[in-house]
């Protein structure tokens, strides 16, 4: 299972403390399985301060939260590790015991679908139970578009797959195909997805690695939606713009497998779904 990250409960609260930020899942007899940054406790405070809510629109509400973020990136340098454990699963991970895993992970990442309308095998199973387990939930789609058409195609495939449903975490274009990078058209493909979803109220991001985001995505798209970076076996990402998400390598997790894709989360999207009533909410 690997080290775990200490837990110090102050009620509901945890804050992970110890000397290694890179712990792949918090031990499951922890008290306190999920870390929790003070990031996440000011936006609580926030979101219990109705009067100030209301004076902010989700626009510049975002753009304080991750000013705010530089606070976790301090606490990393002195060993406090503030984030939310995740996973992110497809078909490829079979079977999984949401019950079990739900004692380490805090969100999923599930796969919905990919191309032209292929719903993943176990996206309607992993959706039911992890909302049985109280594990917090995001989706995302796996792009071939070869044009931009092909990219609104695969929006409304994804919102098909979503009607009905209910996602405490934002909705990913997974963009990772060569082909689409070697034409060019990534950042093209990026906004017409998600413009699509944004105007169908789901919150939307875009993942991919260090390298491919870096190198082929424009500056607008990259800090226009948030993104889930991909950026394995290293202690810092070296990417250069913001990101709410880290997939930071593949580790055993209880009740899913022995390889299984890990995610850290900085930002706890869940007030921002239900205050601004996003993604089924």
């Amino acid at each position: 299972m690997g080290i775990g990250v200490w837990g110090l409960g102050i009620g509901d609260w945890g804050l992970g403390i110890g000397p290694n930020p890179q712990s792949p899942i918090p031990n499951p007899q922890s008290p306190i399985p999920i870390t929790l940054s003070l990031i996440q406790l000011i936006i609580k405070l926030i979101k219990n301060i109705k009067n100030l809510i209301s004076l902010i629109n989700l626009h510049y509400f975002k753009k304080f939260i991750k000013k705010m973020k530089f606070i976790s990136f301090i606490l990393l340098f002195i060993g406090i590790s503030c984030w939310f454990q995740g996973v992110d699963v497809s078909t490829w991970d079979e079977y999984i015991d949401w019950g079990t895993a739900s004692q380490s992970v805090y969100f999923a990442i599930i796969r919905a679908g990919y191309g032209f309308g292929h719903i993943d095998n176990y996206y309607e199973t992993n959706y039911q139970n992890c909302k049985a387990n109280g594990v917090k939930v995001g989706a995302y789609w796996y792009s071939y578009a070869s044009s931009v058409s092909d990219a609104e195609q695969e929006a409304y495939y994804i919102i098909q797959a979503l009607s009905g449903k209910q996602f405490e975490w934002p909705i990913y274009y997974d963009i990772e195909e060569q082909s689409i990078f070697d034409a060019g058209i990534a950042s093209d493909i990026a906004r017409a997805f998600c413009s699509i979803l944004e105007a169908n109220k789901y919150y939307c991001g875009i993942y991919s690695s260090t390298y491919f985001l870096n190198t082929y995505f424009d500056d607008d798209v990259k800090t226009r939606y948030t993104i889930w970076l991909a950026h394995w076996d290293v202690e810092v990402p070296t990417y250069q713009g913001e990101y709410d998400v880290w997939q930071y390598g593949s580790a055993p997790v209880s009740g899913i497998g022995d390889d299984v894709d890990v995610d850290k989360g900085y930002l706890d999207f869940e007030p921002i779904m239900k205050q601004y009533g996003l993604n089924g909410y």
